[in-house]
């Protein structure tokens, strides 16, 4: 095929994606194909394998988990490198939370389908810090969120909230790092 070609081919089936033409079956040999397939350019191929993960995760969840992974995969492990950072540079010893990475409650009860956390309440002053990457649908972007408030308040209602894109991990950790310090250290 000639690379004017290749390209229309692939504009046409990505239409079909954005469309939902395909069931979980077709979009896993989709998925085969665009990642084997040595005719397309990379930028194709990333563009082909970020659609059809996409919409294999918005219509058929559990297939996309089977398949592809978990959603929180990429997530869960950036939280847990920073955590193990965290913890080698901050003493986490009088925490009243758990010391580790955390899925979210509303993961669980199904209400977002990412939200992997770091928090630290304080047993001086009943101060609470968190981190998390946050996503309500597969569709979304995916967020960073930074808090820092009392116990009991809710985190939104809080001075000390700020919401990222997912990509700004070096700004959110330094945001959450010196709420971390405040909390400790006051």
């Amino acid at each position: 095929m000639t690379t004017t070609k290749i390209d229309d081919h692939v504009a046409k089936i990505l239409e079909k994606i954005r469309s939902g033409k395909y069931d979980a079956p077709g979009l896993t040999n989709l998925f085969t194909n665009a990642t084997k397939y040595p005719g397309i350019t990379e930028a194709q191929r990333e563009e082909l394998v970020r659609a059809i993960e996409e919409r294999m995760r918005i219509d058929h969840p559990r297939h996309a988990t089977r398949h592809l992974g978990p959603a929180n995969r990429k997530t869960l492990e950036l939280m847990q490198d920073y955590f193990s950072d965290l913890t080698s540079r901050f003493d986490f010893s009088a925490n009243m939370h758990k010391n580790k990475v955390k899925l979210g409650g509303n993961v669980i009860s199904g209400e977002a389908v990412i939200h992997d956390y770091i928090s630290y309440r304080s047993p001086q002053n009943d101060m609470i810090c968190s981190i998390a990457f946050h996503k309500t649908n597969h569709g979304d972007p995916l967020e960073l969120r930074v808090t820092k408030h009392p116990a009991g308040s809710p985190d939104r209602n809080c001075e000390a909230y700020k919401q990222l894109p997912g990509s700004s991990l070096d700004e959110a950790t330094q945001i959450f790092e010196e709420y971390l310090s405040g909390v400790l250290f006051n």
